[in-house]
């Protein structure tokens, strides 16, 4: 039995839409297929889409690669990659924290690392992904390549 196409759906993308824009909101749309066996819906989303999150795997690299290997502040960071301009977070962003254990979790990294240290090797993944041309860009800059890069 093969999937069943099932609609489309937009689903709402948060970060900047490219190295040198603003944060926004983004609409993408993706189609769902459905498994007449089991039923379950299934969301294919284009490359760079993180699944279950709301920013786009390249904020998440470049939110990661600022507070981990360029040593910004939270806040610095937030001020980069989120949408939301409030300072209901006052000058801590937990959202960071959130990416760095979800990065410990699917790296295997051992839990001897900081948060911190753990962001950093994310990091450095993604900024290993961006295309050799962009070798002399910042790392923030080759690290939104890299992350639009991975899926």
């Amino acid at each position: 039995m093969g999937l069943h196409g099932h609609g489309f759906r937009d689903r709402e993308i948060l970060g900047p839409p490219d190295a040198h824009e603003a944060p926004a909101k983004t609409l993408v749309g993706c189609r769902r297929y459905r498994c007449p066996g089991c039923k379950a819906i299934i969301l294919v989303v284009p490359r760079g889409v993180a699944p279950r999150r709301h920013y786009r795997l390249a904020a998440i690299a470049v939110a990661l690669t600022l507070w981990s290997v360029m040593h910004q502040r939270p806040l610095e960071v937030r001020e980069r990659v989120c949408v939301a301009r409030g300072t209901v977070w006052g000058t801590e962003w937990p959202t960071l924290r959130r990416w760095a254990r979800a990065a410990r979790a699917s790296m295997s990294v051992p839990v001897a690392f900081t948060l911190r240290e753990v962001a950093a090797r994310a990091a450095q993944i993604a900024i290993g992904r961006a295309p050799p041309s962009l070798r002399t860009a910042p790392l923030w800059a080759q690290a939104f390549a890299g992350g639009q890069a991975m899926s």
